[in-house]
């Protein structure tokens, strides 16, 4: 197995060489989204795939905002469409995705944003009752999934 190692950007990649790409957790963070994309669809062979997972602006609540500033863009799903399209895709399926979290898992993400003073209190408090540290129900996170096929 080959494995590269290197900005999406400088993958010099034989065209019409893979069957599938992921890009999961990564458009959000690339310069040049659009370019990415018409790369990926050059590796792909004719009908292969593209899968996507990346933060949905338009979702509510607006989850995304008390994720880190390292994103440099955030897309709405019907424009992340429209750019697919533009770069030689045909979007078979885009949906929200559900996770589960641990109640402490959540209470940091949520304390850290809101209300830094509270962390070491939820950390230490689960410490102390690990018990109580129950896998919540599945959540939306504000999250979507993207399959694309190259047409």
């Amino acid at each position: 197995m080959e494995i590269f190692h290197g900005t999406v950007e400088s993958f010099e990649a034989q065209q019409a060489s893979y069957d599938i790409v992921s890009l999961i957790g990564v458009l959000e963070h690339l310069v040049h989204p659009l370019e990415c994309l018409r790369g990926c669809c050059k590796w792909l062979r004719q009908g292969g795939y593209l899968l996507i997972t990346t933060l949905d602006a338009w979702r509510f609540p607006r989850l995304y905002k008390i994720k880190p500033p390292e994103h440099i863009f955030y897309f709405q799903r019907r424009h992340l469409v429209r750019l697919l399209e533009k770069s030689g895709f045909e979007v078979v399926e885009a949906r929200t995705y559900f996770k589960s979290y641990k109640a402490s898992d959540y209470l940091y993400a949520v304390s850290s944003v809101l209300a830094q003073r509270l962390v070491r209190p939820f950390l230490r408090f689960f410490d102390q009752f690990p018990k109580l540290d129950v896998v919540l129900p599945a959540v939306p996170t504000n999250e979507v999934v993207v399959l694309a096929r190259k047409i």
